[in-house]
Order: C-alpha cells, then sequence, then structure tokens
C-alpha cells in the first residue's frame, strides 16, 4: 500500500472533477434568468495586485522555509481554482444540490492538484493554495454579492472557504501521522473521503423532488460506504467512522431541531455546544487526525444542508476549521509551543486580540461609508492583513497559537443565523490562514525586544481606537445637522 499511496490523490481527483463537472451541467439545466453582481474592473485590479503581492510573499517565503517556489506555486494554483470556484458559485440556479455538489468537488480537485503538484514543501504550498482561493472567493463573490443580500452565493463561498480549510489541514496533520506510523497513505486518506462526500452530493442532486431527507440518505451512504472499508481495511482504526459520525450529528440534530423548536436561538446554543464538546473529545486523538475527521463530517453534513437551501450558521462551520489550524500550529512548531498551549499574560492578549479583530473587521466592513465594491474590498484586505503580518512579527510562535485559539472562541460570540455569511467567519478563516503561512519566517528575523512589542500593541490599540470612534463622531454630526 506504501508504494501506491500516489492512487488517492489520483483517484479522488478523477472523481471529484467528473462529478463536479457533471454537477455545472445539471446546474446549468435548472439555471435563472436572474444575473449575478458585477465585478468591477476595478475590483479586478485590486485582486490582480493582492495575489502578486502574495506571490512575491511567496517566493520570499520559499527562501526562507528552504522550498524553493512551492509557495508561490501555491498561490498561482488557488488563485485559479478560486476563479474557477466563484464563477460556480455565481451560478444563478433553481438546483441547490448541483450548485453544492460542484462546490465540493471542484475544491477537492483543488487541493487534490496542490497535494500532487506542490512535493517537499506540502505545508506552506497546501496553506498558500487555500489563502489564495479564500481571497479569489472574498474578491469575486463575497465582496459584490454582500449588497445584494445573495443569500446562497454567499453562504456557499463560507462553506468553501472552511472545507478548503479543514482539508488541507487535515492532509496536513496526515502526513504528521504518516510519519509517526510510518504510513504514507493516510495523508491522503481525507481526499477519498470528500470526492466521497461530492459524488454524494450530485446523487442528491437527482433526488431534488424527494426532499431533504432523500438527499441526506443518499450522501450519507455514500459516504459511509467509503469511510467504512478505509477505516476498518485501510487504518485499522474504529475511532475513524465514530469520529466523522460525530461531527455530523454534532450539527444535524441542532439543524433537525430547529425546525421543530419554537426558540430559534437554543437550537443555536444546542449546535455549539455539541460543536465544542465534540471537538473536546477528538481534540488529542490519533494525533490530531481525529479532530480532522470530526470537522469533516461537520462540513459534509453542512454540505447536505446547503444542497436542501437549508441555513447554517457560519461560525458552526469556521470554528471547527479554526481549532484544525490551531491543532496543526500546536504540532507543526512543537519545540516552540509548550504542550499545554498559552500559559502567559502575553498569551492571554493574544488569545483576546484573536477574539476581538474579526469583529472589529466586521464593524469595520459593515458600517464603512465606502460604497465601492474595490474599495470594500481593499478595506477588507487591509483590515485583516495588515494586523496579521504586525502580529507574525512582534509575536512568538508559542503565543501566535494564542491568536488561533482566539480566532476559534471568537466564533462563538458570532452566531450569525442569517442568509448573510458571518464577515467574522470569513476574516477568521483568512487570518489564521495568513498567520500560520507566514510562521516560518519568523526564524529568519531578529525576535522583538519587549519594548517593540509594547509600542506596536499601544499604536494598535490606538488605530482601533480612532478607527471606531471616528465613524462615531461623523454620524453624531449629521444628526446634529439634520
Amino acid at each position: 500500500m506504501d508504494s501506491h499511496y500516489w492512487l488517492f490523490p489520483w483517484l479522488s481527483l478523477i472523481a471529484s472533477f467528473i462529478s463536479a463537472v457533471w454537477a455545472v451541467f445539471l446546474g446549468r439545466r435548472a439555471r435563472t434568468s436572474d444575473l449575478p453582481a458585477p465585478i468591477s474592473p476595478a475590483l479586478i485590479v485590486v485582486w490582480l495586485i493582492t495575489t502578486a503581492l502574495l506571490i512575491f510573499g511567496g517566493l520570499k517565503l520559499g527562501d526562507w522555509a528552504a522550498t524553493d517556489y512551492i509557495p508561490a506555486r501555491g498561490i498561482i494554483a488557488g488563485a485559479i481554482g478560486g476563479c474557477i470556484l466563484a464563477a460556480v458559485i455565481r451560478q444563478r440556479t433553481n438546483s441547490d444540490a448541483a450548485i453544492t455538489a460542484a462546490v465540493f468537488g471542484f475544491s477537492t480537485s483543488l487541493l487534490c492538484i496542490a497535494r500532487l503538484w506542490l512535493t517537499h514543501g506540502e505545508v506552506s504550498g497546501l496553506i498558500a493554495t487555500v489563502f489564495s482561493a479564500c481571497v479569489t472567493l472574498l474578491c469575486f463573490v463575497v465582496v459584490p454579492e454582500i449588497t445584494i443580500a445573495a443569500g446562497r452565493s454567499l453562504r456557499l463561498a463560507t462553506l468553501s472557504a472552511a472545507y478548503l480549510t479543514t482539508l488541507a489541514a487535515a492532509v496536513l496533520l496526515g502526513l504528521t501521522r504518516a510519519e509517526s506510523i510510518g504510513e504514507l497513505y493516510v495523508a491522503d486518506v481525507m481526499l477519498i473521503v470528500g470526492a466521497a462526500a461530492t459524488v454524494g452530493l450530485l446523487i442528491a442532486s437527482s433526488l431534488e423532488r424527494f426532499g431533504t431527507v432523500a438527499k441526506a440518505i443518499a450522501v450519507s451512504v455514500t459516504a459511509l460506504a467509503v469511510v467504512i472499508p478505509l477505516g476498518h481495511y485501510v487504518l485499522q482504526s474504529q475511532p475513524f467512522i465514530g469520529l466523522v459520525v460525530l461531527g455530523s450529528a454534532s450539527v444535524g440534530l441542532p439543524l433537525i431541531l430547529s425546525r421543530k423548536s419554537e426558540n430559534p436561538e437554543m437550537p443555536t446554543y444546542l449546535g455549539l455546544f455539541l460543536l465544542i464538546a465534540s471537538i473536546t473529545v477528538a481534540f488529542t486523538l490519533l494525533s490530531g487526525y481525529g479532530l480532522a475527521l470530526l470537522t469533516l463530517g461537520v462540513l459534509i453534513t453542512g454540505g447536505i444542508a446547503a444542497s436542501a437551501g437549508i441555513v447554517v450558521p457560519p461560525s458552526w462551520l469556521s470554528f471547527g476549521s479554526l481549532l484544525l489550524l490551531y491543532r496543526l500550529e500546536i504540532l507543526q512548531n512543537g519545540s516552540s509551543v509548550r504542550a499545554i498551549g498559552p500559559a502567559d499574560m502575553w498569551d492571554l492578549l493574544s488569545i483576546a486580540i484573536g477574539i476581538f479583530l474579526p469583529g472589529i473587521v466586521e464593524s469595520w466592513i459593515t458600517n464603512s461609508t465606502l460604497k465601492n465594491s474595490w474599495s470594500t474590498a481593499s478595506l477588507w484586505l487591509l483590515a485583516v492583513c495588515a494586523p496579521a503580518i504586525v502580529l507574525d512579527y512582534i509575536w512568538q510562535p508559542r503565543s501566535l497559537t494564542g491568536l488561533f485559539l482566539g480566532l476559534a472562541v471568537g466564533q462563538i460570540s458570532s452566531n450569525d443565523p442569517s442568509n448573510r455569511p458571518s464577515i467574522n467567519s470569513l476574516s477568521s478563516l483568512l487570518a489564521a490562514l495568513l498567520l500560520f503561512l507566514f510562521l516560518p519566517g519568523l526564524d529568519e528575523l531578529t525576535a522583538p525586544t519587549r519594548s517593540v512589542r509594547i509600542v506596536s500593541v499601544v499604536i494598535l490599540t490606538t488605530i482601533v481606537i480612532l478607527r471606531i470612534l471616528l465613524p462615531v463622531g461623523r454620524s453624531a454630526t449629521k444628526a446634529k445637522v439634520a
């Protein structure tokens, strides 16, 4: 089996790509006359400049991490894959199941291609691919369509970003486990599961008239038909099946109850509690691989819900993905990170920044007086990337784990059950991916002194306070004039 481990990504690529193309064809047959929001030329320029800067950063990262051109290649692959995903998501069709299957299929295909192409530098290559794809989705889906409340497009963009993050982190955790147990194929098992979920969603798209239950059964049977043999014969691990089912149940049960509950908030809190309890159980299983299995189960259920037009709170999708990056960060920087995680006051501050940063970005975006899509995208990228780059420098790897943990914990307080995906969720994913991507650069830079760190925190705090207060001042002035 070890000598043929490369068959898994190839099989996953073939199955997921064919399913995605077929799903696009089915979606086009059910398309409507509605048109998506236009993408302005200025917004395309913003995306091109951002991608060029990321490629340059990827080249520097390749020098620092001794991975040559792998990160830059990942940026290019992610940009191309993100454009394809954006084109699929922006389609106007009556078939929720077909468009969801296409999103899962092309997302899985992108990770399979990255896995096969970006060898000997998988960590930076896969994370760069996902980050670039998420930036592309931000520029070409979320920003143009957030003003017209295109609920399905925005939810699918959030689902795709969380799924890409989870699948990439799962492969990397699989690589870590493969090194420890000497079985190379373990890393690519997740790609097979993702491809199986795609096939299940494609089958569900042909069951539109049979309702949600039939779709859920189709996806579940298809996924389990692959998960059970993999867990029993390939991995020989009993928790494999149980963790995927546990992740699916932790989201599926609250969604079922939400349709019958008189209190709409109760299923939301129940869902978060079940997620936290499930993640607590799976966090240390199989050296983090168990958490990847559980999170993948969560997102598969999210895909089933999306195929039936059911709204899933974005925080449910991003919460597990962010904790998965947190778990991966602990493993990747084991020499710099204590096993118990954050433990001093700088770590406490980093957790607080992780919690508040996406919320501040959300406030800036929703309350901004900027009306142009390109200016909104620029503000969004600057608000997320600039603090992440600064914090990547002034914080050491051990304290940076606190930022990942804070970004995940922040999802608990950002429940958004509306049709629009939470800006908080997408901002958290972008910030976490950027922080993780450029962590190897810390070893090449001189560690800042305590004075530099204190001054940096004071400056960041001052900027945040001014940026929050200034719009209030303008609003107050307008109110007095009126």
